[in-house]
């Protein structure tokens, strides 16, 4: 039997660090979510809707970050594809942001609350976790959400 001596060097401990707490962070959200969850009828959108969930989705940056994309900047060059740049930030998607951000609003605003929502994925994937919303009101933040990834036509 051959012996093999690999040490591995800061960034790679860095790296696994890293995994370790992406891990952490999904089960935090997944704890708090609490509740059952009510998927969409769209496989895809489901599932593009769990991905960003577990931390893993064909995003660039998530990509980029298992090797398999050669860079973590969006096609637009207008970022780092990640799950918020994706949500928030992305140009190609700004028509149908807007209508989430209207959607989530009036759920905010017709929820008896002042101003803005502080706009985060987690507002978006567990609304329970953000703030106090009846589970009226995260299945419709949810509805909101799931709409917006159809819209997008992509398959995170």
């Amino acid at each position: 039997m051959e012996e093999f001596d690999y040490q591995a060097d800061n960034s790679e401990l860095a790296d696994s660090m890293g995994q370790i707490n992406h891990r952490q962070s999904t089960y935090d959200v997944l704890q708090a979510v609490r509740s059952r969850i009510v998927f969409p009828k769209n496989r895809n959108v489901a599932i593009s809707y769990v991905r960003p969930l577990l931390n893993d989705t064909t995003l660039r940056e998530h990509q980029y970050r298992m090797c398999l994309a050669d860079t973590r900047l969006c096609e637009n060059e207008d970022g780092i594809e990640d799950t918020y740049h994706f949500f928030f930030q992305c140009a190609r998607y700004s028509d149908i942001r807007d209508k989430l951000k209207q959607e989530i609003q009036s759920i905010w605003t017709d929820s008896g609350k002042n101003g803005s929502p502080q706009w985060s994925v987690d507002l978006l994937l567990a609304p329970s976790t953000v703030t106090n919303f009846t589970k009226v009101q995260s299945r419709a933040i949810l509805a909101a959400t799931f709409e917006f990834i159809q819209h997008s036509g992509r398959q995170l």
